[in-house]
């Protein structure tokens, strides 16, 4: 019962992290976390896996994790007492060592490649500005209801926006890039890659590193590793903004 209640909560930790939670399941989480530090816990121990993932010893360490714990049983070493403040933290921690981690990272790394981990690691939705344009016309107001639409990850509905948008003015780029934002989010990566495609061949634009960084992601997901490795290099050759990211998502393809 322990392991399951264990489980359901590390499941719940992974879920928000990798937005795969619906916006009411996301508001139920967070209200958890606020009257919940043993969620809390998972949640930042969650997010601490994720930083070492993609470590290529990551692929091994479930391995290892069982051998550790083989020869710790075997040792039978005895366990100090922890302070009460601390005895609860303490087993929580150990549980999701023992019981948690492996499982995870089994899970995990067993049935991707290295490709789709990459982009589990690195991609992150693009944050659109605060306070992006002013609805001066209709075309605008449109498409900051489609930026809200984004925002709250009702992807579909953006798209059916952004496109309208794009029907009146197919020179916004802004908008090609959020509807290709949108595609990529439900998993329309040709679409998207047709959105990126059109602003870096636009040139002329604000949002050509955006596009190609979306767009290596694209790849990845697709399959497309050599096209990827192509761009990623040219990001790094180009030293932009996304130059370091792309320079170590190269190693890891190459690795």
């Amino acid at each position: 019962m322990k392991k399951e209640h264990l489980n359901r909560k590390i499941n719940l930790a992974d879920k928000y992290l990798h937005g795969d939670m619906s916006a009411e399941e996301q508001a139920d989480f967070e209200r958890c976390l606020k009257e919940d530090p043993e969620l809390t816990e998972y949640l930042d121990i969650q997010k601490e896996i994720d930083e070492v993932i993609l470590d290529r010893e990551a692929l091994d360490f479930a391995a290892t994790l069982d051998e550790a714990y083989d020869a710790y049983k075997t040792k039978k070493q005895p366990v100090k007492r922890l302070r009460p403040v601390y005895r609860w933290t303490g087993i929580a921690a150990a549980l999701l060592v023992f019981l948690g981690i492996g499982m995870l990272l089994r899970q995990q790394t067993a049935d991707l490649p290295v490709s789709q981990l990459i982009v589990k690691k690195y991609y992150r939705p693009y944050e659109v500005p605060v306070n992006y344009r002013s609805a001066e016309g209709t075309v605008d107001a449109t498409f900051r209801q489609a930026v809200e639409k984004y925002n709250n990850k009702e992807y579909s509905e953006a798209i059916r926006l952004f496109e309208q948008v794009l029907k009146e003015d197919n020179t916004r780029m802004d908008a090609n890039l959020m509807s290709g934002l949108s595609n990529f989010e439900t998993k329309h990566y040709k679409q998207a890659d047709s959105s990126f495609r059109r602003i870096i061949k636009h040139r002329d634009n604000l949002y050509v590193q955006q596009a190609q960084w979306y767009l290596g992601f694209c790849f990845l997901m697709t399959h497309q590793d050599e096209k990827a490795i192509q761009l990623y290099r040219k990001i790094v050759e180009e030293q932009g903004y996304y130059s370091k990211k792309a320079e170590k998502i190269l190693k890891k393809l190459k690795s």
